[in-house]
């Protein structure tokens, strides 16, 4: 079905979310802020464009689209931080959307 595909992509989406987290604690020597938080921003979006041309019915993708969104408005300013001060309060704001949208996904409303 077209939710286990986006199942696919949302276990990307975390892994490149726990990346973003080790490379700022520094539980990883040698983490890449830039490459994995962009690997994040690189994965929503597709994630949003999956959903996009699914086939799901509405009101479902809707709202899942607009999850989406929000997931990858997350993470554009977790790219743009550059790793800087605030960037474990963008990181919380991404793992935030990134829960939001895999409840919908794994949870869906029922008609």
């Amino acid at each position: 079905t077209d939710t286990d595909g986006l199942r696919v992509l949302l276990i990307r989406q975390g892994t490149d979310l726990g990346r973003v987290s080790d490379d700022l604690t520094g539980a990883v020597p040698g983490g890449n802020f830039p490459v994995d938080s962009g690997l994040a921003k690189r994965d929503a979006e597709e994630l949003k464009a999956q959903i996009e041309t699914s086939a799901l019915c509405e009101p479902f993708k809707s709202r899942l689209v607009a999850a989406a969104v929000e997931l990858v408005t997350a993470d554009t300013a977790l790219v743009d931080s550059q790793g800087s001060a605030g960037a474990a309060d963008l990181l919380a704001t991404s793992q935030q959307k990134y829960q939001a949208i895999n409840d919908l996904i794994n949870n869906p409303p029922s008609a």
